[in-house]
């Protein structure tokens, strides 16, 4: 018998046809719809009661290079179940994918048949994209029966089916954020997609691939595509869809985002690198809550320490310092070098190459309550309350450890809530600005 994989696979239902004329009602349009392609093997799909009929065919086919096979229905009555069709019909056409058969090559005639076993076939079909359908048709007569001699093979073109098909799919992935899902899906063959539906596509893969950036913190490759596929947007299609459109505020914010302030050594650098961390906490936070809701803790464990430490660089920016250059003979700073060294506390670093103090998170807590800022109070009290105390991150399997942390997700909530809380008070009227646009970015199927 030949493979699947080597000739075309017709699927065909069987009915009755006219029982006083069942050659020119059944017989002959069968073999009209056969006889109108390359097809190596037929499947007939009869009911109990029209088995028969389907063998009889069969017969009247064994001169013929073309294998045929009967799946008939598995219990009498079921040409009327539409469950029990489907069930079936779904089931002889996984089969044959499953044994070498793609979708293009399979053909699927619904003519015959109840209405029910029809329907259920064309559901099977499309269940299992494949997008050749056909039924004969032509003039009928009174009793609604195809007249011999007018028969005609209609095909109609169900691609726009499957393609809003896989679209509907693509949007439940993005309001999940499974932006690399959505990219393998559309990442499918789309030639016989109508060129409308094709737009569509391409419009939501670079829609796709802005959110799937900027959820992986690359502002730059997030930004080069609003750029470059910017354009594309305009066929995302209306509605829910565009309600995901990043709109020009986002737009914008991505764009500062992507943007390399000046270094702190150049004039007004200290300034820009304070706004820029300004945008980017937020940024972060967001991103790091969307990893607490997809339960990825160890990510958000990360992301909250890296904000703590942010804030606190962010402070001494907007004070003028930069805690990677400390100058050693400034007031402030040997107050706090003597601060740490009462309280026992890790101190600063001292770079040799450029003749100054570098302060890691912690110890910058104490430059900033020495500069009056009651922030530094503030994050030290966050490490404090045992939420993220340095230990738990540094144990983490992705920094120093060998196991996931310890901490539950109900722990991460809190910690998390504590943190909006800070940077609400760290950032004041910017959180309430920023916030809603990074939540917009980061999740925009909730929009």
């Amino acid at each position: 018998m030949a493979s699947n994989a080597t000739g075309k696979t017709l699927v065909l239902t069987v009915g009755t046809g006219d029982m006083e004329r069942q050659e020119a009602t059944l017989f002959r349009p069968l073999r009209k719809s056969i006889d109108e392609g390359n097809w190596r093997r037929v499947f007939l799909l009869p009911s109990r009661l029209t088995r028969e009929t389907a063998r009889e065919f069969r017969e009247r086919l064994a001169d013929r290079p073309i294998a045929v096979e009967i799946r008939p229905l598995e219990e009498e009555g079921q040409e009327n179940d539409l469950d029990a069709c489907y069930a079936h019909f779904d089931r002889v056409l996984r089969n044959l994918m499953e044994t070498g058969a793609s979708p293009s090559s399979i053909g699927v005639d619904f003519t015959r048949g109840t209405k029910v076993m029809s329907a259920a076939l064309v559901l099977a079909a499309v269940r299992r994209d494949i997008p050749r359908l056909r039924y004969i048709t032509g003039r009928r007569d009174q009793k609604g029966i195809v007249e011999p001699g007018t028969e005609m093979i209609a095909e109609p073109s169900i691609a726009h089916i499957g393609a809003r098909k896989l679209l509907e799919t693509a949007y439940n992935l993005m309001r999940r954020n499974a932006f690399a899902a959505v990219l393998e899906l559309l990442s499918a063959n789309r030639d016989d997609w109508p060129p409308a539906l094709q737009k569509q596509a391409d419009a939501i893969t670079s829609l796709a691939r802005f959110y799937a950036a900027w959820d992986r913190l690359d502002y730059r490759h997030a930004q080069s595509i609003l750029e470059e596929e910017g354009d594309q947007f305009d066929w995302i299609p209306q509605g829910r869809w565009s309600r995901m459109k990043p709109n020009m505020e986002a737009r914008r914010w991505v764009n500062e985002l992507a943007a390399q302030p000046p270094t702190t050594a150049e004039p007004g650098g200290v300034a820009a690198a304070a706004g820029h961390l300004r945008k980017l906490v937020v940024a972060l936070f967001v991103n790091g809550r969307q990893r607490l809701r997809e339960a990825h803790l160890e990510d958000a464990l990360l992301r909250a320490y890296r904000i703590l430490e942010l804030v606190g660089q962010m402070r001494l920016f907007e004070k003028g310092y930069d805690s990677a250059r400390l100058p050693p003979d400034d007031e402030h700073v040997k107050q706090a070098l003597n601060l740490l060294e009462q309280e026992k506390k890790k101190s600063f670093f001292w770079d040799e190459t450029n003749s100054c103090y570098m302060a890691p998170r912690m110890p910058a807590t104490y430059l900033l309550t020495c500069l009056g800022d009651p922030m530094g109070k503030r994050l030290r009290q966050e490490a404090d309350k045992g939420a993220l105390p340095p230990r738990l991150r540094n144990r983490s399997i992705l920094i120093h450890g060998f196991q996931a942390s310890a901490t539950s997700r109900t722990d991460a909530e809190k910690l998390f809530h504590g943190m909006g809380d800070l940077l609400a008070e760290a950032l004041g009227d910017d959180w309430t600005r920023l916030e809603p646009i990074a939540q917009s970015l980061e999740n925009p199927g909730a929009v």
